[in-house]
Formats: C-alpha cells, sequence, structure tokens
C-alpha cells in the first residue's frame, strides 16, 4: 500500500506538472487511444490470477504488459489505435495468442481468454473474429476502417463526411454550406438524432476543429489517404466525452510503420464524364468541369522500433462551368412598361400613408420621369440582361434568364505525423496539417453582380485561405495500472475574401444615394439592390438581383481554436476510472462587415424592394411586377448599412471542463459505466474587455467590463452544469448483448458564430430602416441612410442610434440549455460474421439557444407598435438570446453490418425518426406554439447501404484459379453506396401585408384537401392554400407539408493488378448517382412566388452542387 500511494502521488504530481505547463488556458478530453479488456479462465470457467497479459503493435512493434486480477480480469488502457497480437501465459497452463485484435481510439475491445492445463511451452494461436459484440460500453456508435474508406465510392473530393449518413443510423443528409473562406476544406454540415448540427464536434487524433464562424461544420479535414479510422458516438457517450450534443466524430490519422508503405494517386473527371443535368440542354456543348485530386503518401520507421513517421500530399483542383437560370425583367419592364401585370400597379404618390385610396399608373406604365435617377444609371452601367429562354410559373416570368459561368478552386493539403516510443513508459506524438486554399467566383451579371456561379460557394469574387492545425500528445506509464497523459490542439483558419469593384463607390458616385459617401473601400462596390422576385438565390440576402450575392463580404478571417487536456486512469481490479481536467479557447478575429440579424444590410449597403409599396391596401394581391415597380420608383422596403468602426472586431469564448468516470466489469456479463462531467461556460468576451447589452428603457449600449460593468456583462445563468453519464451492458450469451445508456450534454451552442452577435454595437453600427407598415416604404433612394457616427463608449455606455440594429442579453432570459440522450439495444451476432442491432434512440433538447427578436409587433401594429418603439422610439433590429422551447426526438434504429471476408463486406441502416421542435416564423411571444412542429431537416425514413464485393475467379478465389480465367478474372472488386430518405418537411407562407407585424412572417390558409401530386411543376395542389384575410395568422401548421424524398446509389468497380513484390496498382472507375435521378429540392413555399409550390430546385446533398451522374477514373499504386 505504501508503494501504491507514492506511485498515485508521483502520477499526480506529473498530472499536475503536465496540467500546470498548459494552464493557464486547458479542450474536452481528447479520446486518443483506445482499451482492451478481458478475462482468463481455465476449461471450467474458474479465473486464473496472475496470468501474464502481453500486446504488440503490429506496425510499431510497441509492448505492453499487464496481469490479471484475483477475478481473472485485466484492462490495458491508454492503447494507441491499431492491430495487436495478445499473448497469455500462466504457471501450469499452455500459452496462448490471439492475432488481429483491433484496438480502436474511443473504444473498448473485450477478449476472454480460455487457457488449457499443460506446459508453458505448449501454445494455441488464434485468429481475431470479424464481428465482435460491444460488451463494455453503453454508449451508441459506429467506426468505419481505413480500408472501408478507400474502398467505397466516395463523391468527388473523397469527403469522408459524405459516408457518415450511409452507415451511421440516426444522422441527416450532409449538406454543404459556408463560403470558401468561412469553409475553406469544403466539410458538410450534417444533423444527428434530431439535434442541431452545431451540436457535432469533429476531433483529429484528439484535436477539436471547431470552426467558431461556422460550428456546424469542422474547421480542418484531413486528407482520406490520412485517415486510419473515424469512431462516431452519436448516443450516451462516455464521461470522457466532452461535447458531445449531437455527434462526437473521432478522427485517427496515420502512423508510419515498422516497414516502408506509400502511395501516388490520381483521380479525374471532366465534363466528358458528366451527364447533362436535368434541366440541360443537350443540343448544347456541357459547361467545363475538371475535379482532379492527385497526391500520395509514404510512412515508415526513422529508428526501428522507436521512430515512426507518416506524410501525405493531396491536391484537389476544380473548375466548375455552371448553368444558372435567374428571374430577369423584360426590356419593356426596365423602361417603366408593367402593362402584362394582371393586377393594378399603385401609385404610392397617391392615397394614404397606409395604402388606402391609392390610384394606379394608366396602362400600369410608370412614366420615366418617375424612375429614381439612381435606377436609371445603374441599368446604364453595365447592361441587366433580357430574358433568353421562355418563363415559368403564374407570369411567366420564372426562370426566363439562362447563362453560363465558370468557378474554381485550388487546395494544397499535407498532413504529418510522428510517433515516437521514447521507451516502454514514455510515447509521443506529434501531427500537424496544413491546406493552403485559392478561389474565383464570378456573378451572372458581370459588373451588375447578381447570383454567384458557383454552386456551393456562397463569397464571390477572389479568395485565399490558409488552415493549420496541430496535435502534441505524450502518455506515461508509471504502471500497467496507473498512466497518465495530456495533450494540446491547434486550429486556425486564415482566410480572405473579396467581391469585385471595390476600388469605385459606386453606391454614391453612381447611385447618388445619400449616406453611403466613405472613405473605406471595404464599404465600395454596388450597393445590394434586392428586388424580390428577381435574379436567383443569395446568401443572407432576399435575392442577389443587383449588386452583391451575399451579406457578409469583404471578409478577412483570422479564426483560432486552442485545448490543453491532463487524464490519469487508474485500473483497480475490474474497475477502470478514469478522470481529468481540459480547457478550450475559441478565439474569433474578423474583419467583416456583416450585421447576422439584417438580411438586407450590407457594409456597401441594402435595399430590399417588395410589392407593398405599389398595392392598394385592401385591393388585390400583389405580384413579382409590383415589387419591380418599386425598384423603378426607388422605394425600398428595407434598407440599411453595416459599418465596422474598429480595425477588427473579436470574442473569445473559454470553457472549462472536468470529469471522472469509472468502467466497471461486475462480471464476465454485466458492465456498468458512470460518471460525470462538470462544465463551466462563461459568458463570451472580446479580451480587452467584455461584450454588451442594451438598456432598453435608455437605449444604451452597456459596455461590458468597463465602468465598474462585470466583464461577463452579469449573465451567470447557466454557466455551470453537472453532466451525469451512466450505462449498462449486459451479455446474455456469447452472441447476444442488451445495452442501455443516459447522458446529459450542455448546449455547446456558440453564441457569437451561430447567433451573430460576434458583429454588434458598438463595434459594428447598423443602420436599418423599415416601411412603417406592409404598404409603405422604408426610405427612398433619394433620402438615402442616415450618416455613421463613431460611438464614444469609454464612459461604460453608449447612446445607440434608434435604427442601428443590436443584439442583447438579459440574464433573466438568457439559456444555455442542455441535451439528454438514451437508448436501449440489442445486439445480436449472427452467424457467417454477421453482426446486427435494433435500438431505441431518443433526445431531448432543453432550452435550446435560439435567437429571439425583441423588438417585435403585435398584429396590424406595424413598426409603431414595436414595443421598443412604445417603450423608448426605437425602431431598429433588436435580438435577445433565449428559447422558443424544447425539442424531442424519437427513433428506431436498425444496423447490420458484415466485415469484408469471404469476398464480401456490407453495412445496412434503417433509421425511423420522428421529432417536433420549433422554427423562429412567429416573434410575438403569444403565438410561439404556432412555430412548433415538424424538426425541419429529419426524414422519417432512411436508409443507408455500403456494400463490396470481391471477384470470387482467379487464384486467391473459389473459381478458375488458372489460365485465361485467372488472368481475366482476377482482382476484380466492385463497391456501391446507397441512400434512400423520405422527404422532410417544409411551411407554406403568404405575404406579409395581411399581417403587418414586424419580425413575424404570415403562414398561408389551408382551405382544402393537402393532395400531393408529387410533380415538380406543382408539387402539392395549390388550390388548397390561400392568402389569409388581414388581422390574423394563416391556418397552415408550421412543417405540415413533406418534400420530395432521395434515392441515390453510386458505384464503382476496380481491378487491382500486382506489378512486383509489395507493388500494387489500382485502376478504378466509378459513378456518382449511377442512375442519374435529379434529386429535387423542397419546393418553393412563398405562395406570393409565381414559382409557389415548384420543386425544380436541386437538392443540397453535401456534393457542393454536383447532382447529375458523373463518372470518375482513378490510378493508385501503392507498396
Amino acid at each position: 500500500m505504501k508503494i501504491l500511494r507514492v506511485q498515485v502521488h508521483r502520477a499526480t504530481l506529473f498530472l499536475l506538472i503536465i496540467i500546470g505547463v498548459l494552464l493557464p488556458q486547458i479542450a474536452f478530453s481528447q479520446l486518443l487511444q483506445g482499451t482492451l479488456n478481458g478475462t482468463v479462465t481455465d476449461t471450467g470457467h474458474a479465473s486464473i490470477p496472475e496470468a501474464t497479459v502481453t500486446v504488440v503493435n503490429d506496425a510499431t512493434s510497441v509492448t505492453r504488459t499487464t496481469t490479471t486480477g484475483g477475478g481473472g480480469d485485466f484492462s490495458i488502457v491508454t492503447l494507441q489505435p491499431g492491430t495487436y497480437t495478445l499473448t497469455v501465459s500462466a504457471s501450469g497452463f499452455q500459452g496462448y495468442k490471439q492475432t488481429g485484435v483491433v484496438v480502436k481510439a474511443n473504444e473498448v475491445a473485450h477478449i476472454d481468454v480460455g487457457l488449457s492445463v499443460g506446459g508453458v511451452t505448449q501454445s494455441i494461436t488464434v485468429s481475431s473474429q470479424a464481428a465482435a459484440l460491444q460488451t463494455d460500453r453503453s454508449d451508441v456508435h459506429t467506426d468505419i476502417s481505413a480500408n472501408q474508406l478507400s474502398s467505397l465510392p466516395l463523391a468527388l473530393g473523397r469527403n469522408y463526411q459524405l459516408a457518415l449518413a450511409v452507415v451511421t443510423p440516426g444522422v441527416s443528409p450532409p449538406q454543404s454550406s459556408g463560403s470558401f473562406s468561412a469553409n475553406p476544406s469544403r466539410a458538410v454540415g450534417y444533423s444527428v438524432n434530431g439535434v442541431s448540427a452545431v451540436t457535432n464536434t469533429t476531433r483529429i487524433d484528439g484535436t477539436s476543429s471547431t470552426d467558431y464562424n461556422a460550428p456546424d461544420k469542422p474547421m480542418y479535414s484531413p486528407a482520406l489517404e490520412a485517415i486510419e479510422n473515424i469512431n462516431v458516438v452519436t448516443n450516451s457517450p462516455d464521461a470522457e466525452q466532452g461535447i458531445a450534443g449531437g455527434a462526437a466524430v473521432n478522427l485517427t490519422t496515420k502512423t508510419g510503420t515498422g516497414q516502408l508503405h506509400g502511395s501516388i494517386f490520381e483521380y479525374h473527371t471532366d465534363q466528358h464524364l458528366l451527364a447533362y443535368s436535368w434541366i440541360g440542354n443537350s443540343t448544347q456543348p456541357k459547361p467545363k468541369y475538371i475535379n482532379n485530386q492527385f497526391g500520395g503518401t509514404i510512412g515508415g520507421p526513422l529508428k526501428k522500433d522507436k521512430l515512426f513517421y507518416f506524410l501525405s500530399y493531396q491536391g484537389t483542383y476544380v473548375t466548375i462551368g455552371t448553368t444558372l437560370f435567374a428571374q430577369n425583367p423584360t426590356a419593356a419592364m426596365k423602361a417603366g412598361d408593367l402593362s402584362a401585370s394582371p393586377t393594378p400597379i399603385y401609385d404610392p404618390a397617391t392615397g394614404n400613408p397606409d395604402g388606402s385610396g391609392r390610384t394606379p399608373f394608366p396602362g400600369n406604365r410608370i412614366p420615366t420621369a418617375r424612375i429614381d435617377p439612381g435606377v436609371l444609371a445603374v441599368l446604364n452601367f453595365a447592361p441587366l440582361p433580357d430574358p433568353n429562354t421562355p418563363g415559368t410559373g403564374t407570369l411567366g416570368l420564372a426562370q426566363n434568364y439562362r447563362s453560363t459561368g465558370n468557378s474554381s478552386s485550388k487546395q494544397d493539403q499535407f498532413d504529418t505525423k510522428l510517433f515516437y516510443n521514447v521507451n516502454s513508459k514514455l510515447s509521443t506524438f506529434v501531427r500537424f496539417g496544413l491546406n493552403k486554399v485559392s478561389w474565383i467566383n464570378p456573378q451572372q451579371y458581370g459588373m451588375l453582380g447578381g447570383p454567384a456561379y458557383s454552386p456551393s460557394n456562397t463569397a464571390t469574387g477572389t479568395g485565399v485561405g490558409m488552415i493549420y492545425s496541430g496535435t502534441i500528445s505524450a502518455t506515461y506509464i508509471f504502471t500497467p495500472h496507473l498512466i497518465v497523459d495530456a495533450n494540446y490542439g491547434y486550429t486556425r483558419n486564415n482566410a480572405d475574401g473579396t467581391q469585385q469593384l471595390l476600388d469605385q463607390n459606386l453606391g454614391y458616385t453612381l447611385l447618388g444615394i445619400p449616406g453611403l459617401q466613405s472613405s473605406n473601400k471595404a464599404e465600395w462596390g454596388l450597393p445590394v439592390l434586392a428586388i424580390d422576385g428577381f435574379g436567383g438565390t443569395a446568401a443572407n440576402l432576399p435575392e442577389a438581383t443587383i449588386g452583391p450575392a451575399n451579406n457578409f463580404q469583404p471578409q478577412f478571417l483570422r479564426n483560432a481554436e486552442k485545448e490543453y487536456v491532463g487524464n490519469l486512469t487508474f485500473v483497480k481490479g475490474s474497475h477502470n476510472i478514469r478522470g481529468g481536467l481540459d480547457f478550450t479557447q475559441q478565439h474569433e478575429t474578423e474583419i467583416v462587415e456583416q450585421a447576422t440579424f439584417c438580411n438586407y444590410c450590407a457594409g456597401s449597403g441594402g435595399f430590399q424592394f417588395s410589392q407593398g409599396a405599389t398595392q392598394l391596401k385592401g385591393g388585390p394581391a400583389g405580384n413579382d411586377y409590383n415589387a419591380f415597380a418599386s425598384f423603378l420608383l426607388g422605394l425600398p422596403s428595407n434598407a440599411g448599412k453595416v459599418t465596422l468602426i474598429p480595425p477588427q472586431y473579436r470574442e473569445f469564448a473559454h470553457i472549462l471542463g472536468a470529469y471522472v468516470r469509472d468502467q466497471w466489469q461486475v462480471n464476465r456479463k454485466l458492465s456498468l459505466t458512470f460518471g460525470t462531467r462538470w462544465t463551466y461556460y462563461p459568458f463570451a468576451d472580446r479580451g480587452d474587455r467584455g461584450m454588451e447589452y442594451l438598456d432598453a428603457a435608455s437605449n444604451r449600449m452597456i459596455i461590458c467590463g468597463l465602468n465598474g460593468i462585470p466583464k461577463n456583462c452579469g449573465i451567470t445563468k447557466n454557466d455551470k452544469r453537472f453532466e451525469p453519464r451512466v450505462g449498462a451492458a449486459y451479455k446474455i450469451n456469447d452472441t447476444t448483448v442488451v445495452r442501455g445508456g443516459f447522458g446529459l450534454s450542455t448546449d455547446p451552442t456558440n453564441i457569437g458564430g451561430v447567433l451573430g452577435n460576434r458583429q454588434n454595437y458598438p463595434d459594428i453600427v447598423a443602420s436599418t430602416l423599415t416601411a412603417p407598415n406592409s404598404f409603405s416604404y422604408a426610405t427612398t433612394l433619394r433620402t438615402g441612410l442616415p450618416p455613421v457616427v463613431a460611438p464614444d463608449y469609454s464612459s461604460g455606455s453608449v447612446a445607440v442610434p434608434k435604427t442601428a440594429g443590436v443584439f442583447t442579453v438579459d440574464n433573466n432570459t438568457f439559456v444555455r440549455g442542455y441535451i439528454e440522450s438514451f437508448n436501449v439495444t440489442l445486439e445480436q451476432q449472427m452467424k457467417g460474421d454477421w453482426l446486427t442491432s435494433i435500438a431505441y434512440v431518443g433526445t431531448r433538447s432543453i432550452n435550446p439557444i435560439s435567437t429571439i427578436n425583441a423588438n417585435w409587433s403585435p398584429i396590424g401594429t406595424g413598426s409603431a407598435g414595436q414595443v421598443l418603439n412604445v417603450l423608448s422610439g426605437r425602431t431598429g433590429s433588436t435580438n435577445t438570446i433565449g428559447t422558443f422551447g424544447n425539442s424531442k426526438y424519437d427513433a428506431l434504429q436498425m444496423r447490420a453490418s458484415h466485415a469484408f471476408a469471404r469476398g464480401y463486406g456490407v453495412t445496412a441502416t434503417y433509421t425511423f425518426a420522428k421529432g417536433i421542435g420549433y422554427t423562429s416564423q412567429v416573434a410575438i411571444p403569444s403565438f410561439y406554439y404556432l412555430n412548433r412542429g415538424n424538426l425541419s431537416s429529419l426524414a422519417r425514413h432512411t436508409v443507408g447501404v455500403a456494400l463490396t464485393l470481391s471477384s470470387p475467379f482467379g487464384k486467391n478465389g473459389k473459381f478458375l484459379h488458372n489460365g485465361i480465367g485467372d488472368i481475366l478474372l482476377r482482382g476484380w472488386q466492385f463497391q456501391a453506396i446507397s441512400t434512400l430518405r423520405s422527404g422532410t418537411p417544409f411551411t407554406v407562407t403568404a405575404s406579409n401585408t395581411t399581417l403587418n407585424a414586424i419580425g413575424s412572417n404570415q403562414f398561408a390558409d389551408c382551405i382544402g384537401p393537402l393532395r400531393k401530386l408529387r410533380s415538380v411543376n406543382q408539387w402539392y395542389d395549390k388550390s388548397a392554400f390561400a392568402n389569409p384575410t388581414p388581422g390574423r395568422f394563416g391556418t397552415c401548421p408550421t412543417n405540415n407539408l413533406w418534400g420530395p424524398g432521395l434515392i441515390n446509389v453510386d458505384t464503382g468497380l476496380a481491378r487491382t493488378f500486382h506489378l512486383y513484390e509489395r507493388f500494387n496498382l489500382e485502376a478504378r472507375g466509378q459513378l456518382f448517382n449511377t442512375s442519374n435521378t435529379p434529386h429535387h429540392a423542397n419546393p418553393t413555399s412563398s405562395l406570393t412566388s409565381s414559382a409557389f409550390m415548384q420543386a425544380r430546385g436541386i437538392a443540397n446533398s453535401g456534393r457542393d452542387g454536383i447532382d447529375q451522374r458523373t463518372a470518375q477514373f482513378s490510378l493508385r499504386l501503392s507498396f
């Protein structure tokens, strides 16, 4: 006992020294290693104590040894992931040797050993089974090995994330998003078990890769050739797992081995290997498309059994020619002739301010003298193209312009790892990754801007970036039962993205709009001129018509995450006890002139033109001609401008965690896991000062950290929480286990990155003007916007312009909720190496963080009724942090897998899920219940299948072992992955003119049977919907309709040629979307749109806009 106490003291001291070096900044436990548990018995199942158990890593020869306890049990912890050889010896018994024992990161492998009586010189050798029951953990997880990743036909770019939705139950279809500046790695986002995508975490060799700016996606993703294994925990995580609300994805990168290995590869496709898109014109040449991915890997020993290296390079060069359809005005419309409108265009200069009493323009023609001079100037600055193809929709205007343009991107990526086995007690590794990125993305209308050509890059113009990611880790073994480990991680994104025409202040010099004069070139170029219905899709804007296609450029991002971790593991008998401390820093430093809450504002100014200004109150419903008339007259319904006052803004988030847990092997059948985390989420700050909040009564912004105001703004609610995690696994027999678990995790939503309050007054001044009612206008282009005055907050507070948008926070309404996850799983090992499971999986999101509109107005009151306007005359956008209500998810999840053996491998998954949650359609608190409905991204039914088949012919097969059959048919392999899902829900909306409530959007009336016609030209019968009468919300519920489903099959055919000794050449051809089935997005859901209920768009399936069948050919030399 004295020796043990000394060892404990030494271990504690060692851990404290490590943490002391790492502090004052410490990330969540990195789960770098795996564990091997088991029991040793004789043929009568009696325990054998003091048996010697040894494992040797096949790749590096690293050796670990322990002895069994009194119950014959053993546990070897903190093993580096890999394949091991296990040997067991005991006096009076034959030796035992088992090969092929696979240990994975964040997993517990279990092996029970039976020894026979005999001499120690006698031994028996067995090979591990391909499929093993999960008997020591109660979480729900999936593993994907390097062999699986390399054999599956992953779509262009070979992103490992695309495999997750296929082989992991509960994962929603992946989606591409984010600009190439904010998401340069082209990672995809996905939700898991109904929980927000921003609660997922990805760790690379233990280092978190959270992108503060886009936290639903990892900041850095290793090249596919550099990944050894992926472990995905989707429910009931271990206490060691920190942020684990949705999925906890743990990537292990490759390590060099005792033998030199490497590869050289090239994957290629071009427009000649693409089918025409579903709207493509087969009589015309295909748009240009080139996708080349190439590179190589090498790894091996630097010092035998001691020092190993691995190095990977991958280049991905892509050029995409995209055909876009937009809605453009005719030449007559641009001249003021709107006579094609089926309803009158009313003159806003007549009648009353509320829109009543107006008279129409004669013949629906606006005189040239009434057209705003700035509008005339911009239409003469560069041509806004006339329609060149027949339009669709009720007005014949939708998709009436077609053009093709090229966008491009380049990535040069390096991943390296150095592993050093210093001695039998100390091992360490260093990993470093770097991705150099550049891109070009022009716009559809040339100098006039408009929609961006890239199908996935929401930024326009040009951009460059550099992403860094690294890990330093060390493990020290005091005894086989007492081990400490520590690691440090760092990830950083340096990215710039600039749009066109930043050398000219066109908003002021061309359009002559007051308030847009500026000496800051970041505010130059064209302003946003968004005309409802015209142009095409934009990012964070109503439309991309004239000017920018987003509201966030130019971008200059310098975002970083640092993590510090220390853990201690103590094995005592059948108890594996582990505890640790972790600390993460998320630091965002940006130069971006954006106000997240304002979807019509931009640094160069923004103006949205809607139908109401040229409608008659109580008259016919408006249409797209009304919106274009408002543009010609220079009467925007919303207007705003964003100005960044300091050189940059910052937001820092620091999270501290501690945990302890025990994995207890109660007996040979029962395992228990129980523990808890303690997490401290202090309110974010800006480094040298705190954040800020609005004193609504005085309309002053209070600057936290100044003049005696607490740096945390007094936000202490929910900043600390214990998070219990418990689970049990019971082995019914040798082939069946039942498991159950429960875990509570704090909602990790980054309020700056997700809600946008990182961009706030007084650093960001966003002047926002809104129309006083649905039939009026916010300003005129001749009146412009109010001048921006740099605020002086040195006293600790500053008056806020009443039209400036702000974020605020209140400790009474602030929430940082939590996520409960639980499961009951039955797993069965079948004959023929099949492993099947069926599980009930549930999650409950308690008080999920949302942006709440704090300056809403009641129905029918417009801006005059805004609650802060009534209080203090404030009309600017005002958002706070709170919650709409809880959400829930319940699912039946099934999985069947056959690890590759006897010529085939299969993984099949099925999920039947139901989920209820909230949207933000309605801002009036007494009507929040109208936001409740089906979870937006959740499909009821999802099936995934991954299949690999090897040729049964040739010398290694069952048939035709020689001769011509051997020559022609050996070495072939067929691969396929398939996803089938039902549709996702959507809501039918109507014109806000009948609602006239700031912050809320109108529902349509459901007036008849909701008949699904399943035509992309009319998904539901449109006659079932109508505009509601004024003064109330429509009757159609939230997310009560279901869009198109998705069926996709990707296939591959490969042949491996043995060249010389260890050299092999693989030639492969792959077909993505083999059947060339278009995957349609949900239909246009706005009743006012001429494209209402058309489902002609293509769903975002995480493939960066490439939906049609695509062939890819590759060569890969390995040794």
